[in-house]
C-alpha cells in the first residue's frame, strides 16, 4: 500500500494479531484500530500501552460499549480535548446533553474518589490506625473526623 502501511486481518485472537503486527513493524510503533469490541479485547488482555478514545455526543441506540466487561484498569488521563461540535440538525439538544453528561461523569468521579477514601478509612479502623495523623502521628481531633471521616492528616499538618 502507498506509504508502507500494511493491514493484516487476523481471526485467531488479539494476542496473535499483536504478535503479527510486531513482526511486521520491527521497532516501529503499532496502532490498533477498531470499535468497542477490539478495544475491550486488547484492554482485557492487557496489551494496550496507550488508548486514544474519541467520544462524540450522539446517541446511536444500540451496539457495543467501550469498557463493558473489561476488568478494572489503571488508566491515566494524559490529555483531554473538547471540541465545539454540535450537530444541530440531528441533535438539537446536543450541547445540553453533552453538558449534562459531563456533569454526571464529574459527579461519578467525585463519588468514586470519596468511596475509595472511605474504604481506606475503614481499613485504618480495622488496623487501629484510624484517627492518627499520617504526618505528625498525633490523634486527629474528633471534630475534624466528624466533618471529614476519611481525613488522614490533622489540620495543623495540612496547613504546613
Amino acid at each position: 500500500m502507498e506509504g508502507g502501511t500494511t493491514f493484516q486481518f487476523v481471526t485467531d485472537g488479539v494476542e496473535a494479531a499483536l504478535e503479527r503486527a510486531r513482526a511486521s513493524a520491527g521497532d516501529r510503533d503499532i496502532s490498533v484500530a477498531g470499535g468497542p469490541s477490539t478495544v475491550n479485547q486488547f484492554l482485557t488482555a492487557g496489551l494496550l500501552d496507550v488508548l486514544r478514545l474519541h467520544v462524540t455526543p450522539c446517541v446511536i441506540g444500540a451496539g457495543e460499549r467501550v469498557l463493558e466487561g473489561v476488568p478494572p484498569q489503571r488508566l491515566e488521563l494524559v490529555r483531554s480535548a473538547r471540541g465545539d461540535w454540535i450537530d444541530e440538525e440531528h441533535d438539537p439538544e446536543g450541547f445540553a446533553l453533552t453538558f449534562e453528561w459531563q456533569q454526571a461523569e464529574g459527579s461519578r468521579a467525585e463519588h468514586r474518589t470519596e468511596l475509595a477514601e472511605l474504604d481506606a478509612a475503614e481499613a485504618r479502623v480495622v488496623s487501629g490506625s484510624y484517627g492518627v495523623c499520617a504526618v505528625c502521628g498525633r490523634p486527629i481531633p474528633w471534630g475534624q473526623l466528624e466533618r471529614r471521616p476519611a481525613r488522614t492528616v490533622c489540620v495543623a499538618c495540612t496547613d504546613r
